[in-house]
Protein backbone atom coordinates (compact mmCIF):
# COMPACT_ATOMS: atom_id res chain seq x y z
CA UNK A 1 0.00 0.00 0.00
CA UNK A 2 1.25 3.40 -0.64
CA UNK A 3 1.77 6.07 1.77
CA UNK A 4 0.43 8.84 2.58
CA UNK A 5 3.14 11.06 1.10
CA UNK A 6 3.15 9.27 -1.94
CA UNK A 7 -0.70 9.70 -2.53
CA UNK A 8 0.85 13.32 -3.77
CA UNK A 9 2.40 12.54 -7.45
CA UNK A 10 0.35 9.31 -7.05
CA UNK A 11 -3.34 11.12 -7.09
CA UNK A 12 -2.80 14.93 -8.74
CA UNK A 13 -0.52 16.77 -10.35
CA UNK A 14 -2.23 20.11 -9.63
CA UNK A 15 -2.73 21.53 -5.59
CA UNK A 16 -4.81 23.04 -4.12
CA UNK A 17 -4.95 25.49 -0.79
CA UNK A 18 -8.17 25.85 1.06
CA UNK A 19 -7.87 28.81 3.27
CA UNK A 20 -10.59 29.18 6.28
CA UNK A 21 -10.57 32.97 7.64
CA UNK A 22 -12.73 35.96 8.71
CA UNK A 23 -12.96 36.88 4.83
CA UNK A 24 -12.04 36.18 1.53
CA UNK A 25 -11.90 37.20 -2.42
CA UNK A 26 -11.81 35.30 -5.71
CA UNK A 27 -8.74 37.94 -6.80
CA UNK A 28 -7.28 41.33 -4.93
CA UNK A 29 -9.48 43.88 -5.86
CA UNK A 30 -12.88 42.23 -6.37
CA UNK A 31 -16.02 41.48 -3.67
CA UNK A 32 -14.85 40.66 0.05
CA UNK A 33 -16.52 38.28 1.53
CA UNK A 34 -17.31 37.55 4.95
CA UNK A 35 -16.44 40.32 7.90
CA UNK A 36 -13.56 42.85 8.29
CA UNK A 37 -11.65 42.50 11.57
CA UNK A 38 -9.67 44.95 13.25
CA UNK A 39 -5.75 44.71 14.59
CA UNK A 40 -5.84 42.08 17.48
CA UNK A 41 -8.96 40.08 16.31
CA UNK A 42 -7.07 37.59 15.05
CA UNK A 43 -5.88 34.26 16.38
CA UNK A 44 -3.23 34.08 19.03
CA UNK A 45 -1.33 31.63 20.22
CA UNK A 46 -3.69 30.30 23.10
CA UNK A 47 -5.87 29.61 20.26
CA UNK A 48 -3.42 27.59 18.46
CA UNK A 49 -2.25 26.03 21.59
CA UNK A 50 -5.74 25.11 22.21
CA UNK A 51 -6.32 23.07 18.98
CA UNK A 52 -3.07 21.72 19.26
CA UNK A 53 -4.27 20.03 22.54
CA UNK A 54 -7.36 18.49 20.62
CA UNK A 55 -5.41 17.60 18.00
CA UNK A 56 -2.69 15.58 19.53
CA UNK A 57 -4.28 14.41 22.82
CA UNK A 58 -7.91 13.24 21.12
CA UNK A 59 -6.68 12.41 17.46
CA UNK A 60 -2.98 11.47 18.02
CA UNK A 61 -2.05 14.01 15.10
CA UNK A 62 1.32 15.31 15.16
CA UNK A 63 1.53 18.90 15.40
CA UNK A 64 4.37 21.20 14.61
CA UNK A 65 4.00 24.92 16.58
CA UNK A 66 6.54 26.98 14.87
CA UNK A 67 7.93 30.41 16.78
CA UNK A 68 8.84 32.42 13.43
CA UNK A 69 10.61 35.06 15.93
CA UNK A 70 12.80 32.57 17.58
CA UNK A 71 13.70 30.67 14.41
CA UNK A 72 14.36 33.94 12.27
CA UNK A 73 15.20 37.09 13.88
CA UNK A 74 18.39 36.03 16.49
CA UNK A 75 20.76 38.80 16.63
CA UNK A 76 18.43 41.14 14.37
CA UNK A 77 18.73 44.49 16.23
CA UNK A 78 15.50 45.96 16.78
CA UNK A 79 14.37 49.00 18.80
CA UNK A 80 12.13 48.37 21.51
CA UNK A 81 9.30 50.42 20.02
CA UNK A 82 9.01 48.88 17.21
CA UNK A 83 10.25 45.01 18.27
CA UNK A 84 7.25 42.56 16.71
CA UNK A 85 5.27 40.43 18.71
CA UNK A 86 6.04 37.04 18.60
CA UNK A 87 4.17 35.17 15.29
CA UNK A 88 3.80 31.36 15.17
CA UNK A 89 3.14 28.97 12.38
CA UNK A 90 1.00 25.81 13.49
CA UNK A 91 0.89 22.45 11.11
CA UNK A 92 -0.74 19.49 11.45
CA UNK A 93 0.97 17.06 9.40
CA UNK A 94 -1.10 14.49 7.65
CA UNK A 95 -4.73 15.90 9.46
CA UNK A 96 -6.29 14.19 6.20
CA UNK A 97 -6.23 10.38 6.19
CA UNK A 98 -5.35 8.67 2.71
CA UNK A 99 -8.92 8.17 2.27
CA UNK A 100 -10.70 11.86 3.17
CA UNK A 101 -7.52 13.26 1.12
CA UNK A 102 -8.58 11.05 -1.82
CA UNK A 103 -12.25 12.29 -1.06
CA UNK A 104 -10.95 16.06 -1.06
CA UNK A 105 -9.24 15.56 -4.35
CA UNK A 106 -11.79 13.81 -6.35
CA UNK A 107 -14.61 17.07 -4.70
CA UNK A 108 -12.17 20.10 -6.44
CA UNK A 109 -12.23 18.86 -9.66
CA UNK A 110 -15.79 18.05 -9.56
CA UNK A 111 -16.76 21.75 -10.54
CA UNK A 112 -15.20 24.72 -12.77
CA UNK A 113 -12.75 26.98 -11.56
CA UNK A 114 -12.89 30.99 -12.22
CA UNK A 115 -10.09 32.04 -15.27
CA UNK A 116 -11.05 35.54 -14.96
CA UNK A 117 -10.74 37.84 -12.86
CA UNK A 118 -11.61 41.97 -13.06
CA UNK A 119 -8.64 44.23 -13.30
CA UNK A 120 -8.95 46.93 -10.72
CA UNK A 121 -5.87 48.67 -12.60
CA UNK A 122 -6.67 48.63 -15.87
CA UNK A 123 -10.72 48.72 -15.93
CA UNK A 124 -11.46 45.27 -17.69
CA UNK A 125 -11.82 41.78 -17.21
CA UNK A 126 -8.33 39.66 -17.64
CA UNK A 127 -7.70 35.91 -17.67
CA UNK A 128 -5.81 33.98 -14.96
CA UNK A 129 -2.85 31.70 -16.40
CA UNK A 130 -1.23 29.40 -13.66
CA UNK A 131 -3.72 29.82 -11.37
CA UNK A 132 -7.77 29.79 -10.52
CA UNK A 133 -9.76 30.69 -7.77
CA UNK A 134 -13.62 30.09 -6.06
CA UNK A 135 -15.23 30.94 -2.91
CA UNK A 136 -17.59 28.99 -1.07
CA UNK A 137 -21.26 29.96 0.78
CA UNK A 138 -24.55 28.56 1.38
CA UNK A 139 -25.54 29.12 -1.91
CA UNK A 140 -23.72 28.99 -5.51
CA UNK A 141 -23.58 32.43 -7.42
CA UNK A 142 -22.39 32.11 -11.23
CA UNK A 143 -19.55 35.04 -11.94
CA UNK A 144 -20.29 38.33 -12.77
CA UNK A 145 -16.38 39.82 -13.46
CA UNK A 146 -17.40 43.22 -14.83
CA UNK A 147 -18.92 44.08 -11.57
CA UNK A 148 -15.82 42.37 -9.77
CA UNK A 149 -18.33 38.85 -8.41
CA UNK A 150 -16.57 35.74 -8.79
CA UNK A 151 -17.77 32.14 -8.61
CA UNK A 152 -19.43 31.03 -5.13
CA UNK A 153 -19.41 27.33 -4.90
CA UNK A 154 -22.63 26.23 -2.75
CA UNK A 155 -21.63 24.26 0.24
CA UNK A 156 -24.38 21.37 -1.08
CA UNK A 157 -22.44 21.30 -3.76
CA UNK A 158 -18.70 21.08 -1.67
CA UNK A 159 -19.84 19.30 1.64
CA UNK A 160 -16.39 18.68 3.04
CA UNK A 161 -15.08 22.20 2.06
CA UNK A 162 -18.40 22.81 5.05
CA UNK A 163 -16.75 20.32 7.38
CA UNK A 164 -13.12 21.84 7.09
CA UNK A 165 -14.89 24.76 7.98
CA UNK A 166 -16.71 23.94 10.93
CA UNK A 167 -13.55 21.83 11.55
CA UNK A 168 -11.48 24.96 11.68
CA UNK A 169 -14.31 27.38 13.74
CA UNK A 170 -13.92 24.27 16.52
CA UNK A 171 -10.54 23.85 17.07
CA UNK A 172 -10.10 28.11 16.69
CA UNK A 173 -13.10 28.87 18.81
CA UNK A 174 -14.51 30.93 16.15
CA UNK A 175 -17.46 31.45 13.70
CA UNK A 176 -18.59 32.45 10.24
CA UNK A 177 -15.56 31.77 8.49
CA UNK A 178 -15.08 32.25 5.06
CA UNK A 179 -13.32 29.62 2.69
CA UNK A 180 -11.45 30.52 -0.36
CA UNK A 181 -10.20 28.00 -3.11
CA UNK A 182 -6.80 28.51 -5.00
CA UNK A 183 -6.08 25.95 -7.29
CA UNK A 184 -2.61 25.79 -8.68
CA UNK A 185 -2.18 23.64 -12.17
CA UNK A 186 1.41 22.77 -11.94
CA UNK A 187 2.67 23.50 -8.59
CA UNK A 188 6.93 23.19 -9.66
CA UNK A 189 5.66 25.95 -12.19
CA UNK A 190 3.37 28.07 -10.25
CA UNK A 191 2.98 30.07 -6.96
CA UNK A 192 2.63 33.31 -5.07
CA UNK A 193 5.51 35.61 -3.86
CA UNK A 194 6.07 36.82 -0.40
CA UNK A 195 3.02 38.68 0.73
CA UNK A 196 0.41 39.35 3.23
CA UNK A 197 -2.77 38.51 4.05
CA UNK A 198 -4.39 42.29 3.72
CA UNK A 199 -7.94 41.42 3.89
CA UNK A 200 -7.59 38.97 6.76
CA UNK A 201 -6.25 38.47 10.10
CA UNK A 202 -7.25 35.06 10.13
CA UNK A 203 -6.02 32.08 8.47
CA UNK A 204 -5.56 28.62 8.62
CA UNK A 205 -5.09 26.57 5.22
CA UNK A 206 -5.45 22.87 3.81
CA UNK A 207 -3.28 21.85 1.48
CA UNK A 208 -5.06 19.37 -1.47
CA UNK A 209 -3.00 17.42 -4.05
CA UNK A 210 0.41 17.90 -4.74
CA UNK A 211 2.67 19.48 -1.93
CA UNK A 212 3.84 23.12 -2.11
CA UNK A 213 6.53 24.55 0.23
CA UNK A 214 5.95 27.37 1.96
CA UNK A 215 8.43 30.29 3.32
CA UNK A 216 8.21 33.18 5.71
CA UNK A 217 10.63 36.20 6.20
CA UNK A 218 10.71 39.82 8.62
CA UNK A 219 10.55 42.50 6.45
CA UNK A 220 11.81 45.84 6.97
CA UNK A 221 11.64 48.81 4.41
CA UNK A 222 10.47 46.33 1.62
CA UNK A 223 13.78 44.16 2.56
CA UNK A 224 14.06 41.01 4.81
CA UNK A 225 15.76 40.88 7.48
CA UNK A 226 17.31 37.64 9.51
CA UNK A 227 16.48 34.25 8.57
CA UNK A 228 13.71 32.50 6.71
CA UNK A 229 12.03 30.01 7.37
CA UNK A 230 10.76 27.18 4.62
CA UNK A 231 8.53 24.05 4.88
CA UNK A 232 6.99 21.74 3.03
CA UNK A 233 3.23 21.76 2.94
CA UNK A 234 2.40 18.13 1.66
CA UNK A 235 -1.57 17.45 0.41
CA UNK A 236 -3.29 16.67 3.91
CA UNK A 237 -1.03 19.19 6.13
CA UNK A 238 -3.53 21.79 7.67
CA UNK A 239 -1.76 24.92 9.21
CA UNK A 240 -2.97 27.91 11.05
CA UNK A 241 -1.31 30.94 11.33
CA UNK A 242 -1.31 33.74 14.64
CA UNK A 243 -2.07 36.91 13.51
CA UNK A 244 1.32 38.51 13.46
CA UNK A 245 2.39 35.42 10.94
CA UNK A 246 -0.61 36.69 8.82
CA UNK A 247 0.62 39.82 8.19
CA UNK A 248 -2.19 42.08 7.81
CA UNK A 249 -0.63 45.26 7.86
CA UNK A 250 2.54 44.12 5.20
CA UNK A 251 2.42 47.49 2.62
CA UNK A 252 3.21 49.37 5.37
CA UNK A 253 6.99 49.37 4.46
CA UNK A 254 8.02 51.41 8.11
CA UNK A 255 6.60 48.51 10.39
CA UNK A 256 8.41 45.10 10.91
CA UNK A 257 6.34 42.53 9.27
CA UNK A 258 5.93 38.83 8.08
CA UNK A 259 5.47 38.03 4.59
CA UNK A 260 5.38 34.22 2.97
CA UNK A 261 5.34 33.03 -0.43
CA UNK A 262 4.76 29.47 -1.94
CA UNK A 263 5.45 27.32 -4.82
CA UNK A 264 8.53 27.04 -7.19
CA UNK A 265 11.20 28.68 -6.39
CA UNK A 266 11.31 31.68 -8.47
CA UNK A 267 8.70 32.60 -6.19
CA UNK A 268 10.49 31.99 -2.95
CA UNK A 269 12.74 34.49 -3.75
CA UNK A 270 12.94 37.32 -0.52
CA UNK A 271 14.51 40.89 -1.45
CA UNK A 272 17.48 41.36 0.77
CA UNK A 273 17.99 37.78 1.69
CA UNK A 274 21.35 36.81 2.23
CA UNK A 275 21.92 33.33 0.57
Amino acid sequence: MSSITDLNSEMSSKTWSLTVGNGGENHTGMEFLGSLRRQGQGWDINRLRYGKRILEDIFGKQVDLYNLNELCLEGVEIEESKRPKDAYLMVVRNFLGRKQHKAFIKEMESYEWDRKYYDTRRKKVLNKNARANVCYGPNDREPDYENKKGTIIGYERSPLVLRLKECVEILMKDKDLIVEGNQYDDPKKNGIGPHGDTERVCVACLRVGASMPMKYGMFHNSNMVGKSFQTVIKGGDLYFMSEEAVGAGWKYRSKYMWRHAAGAAKYLKMKGEKI
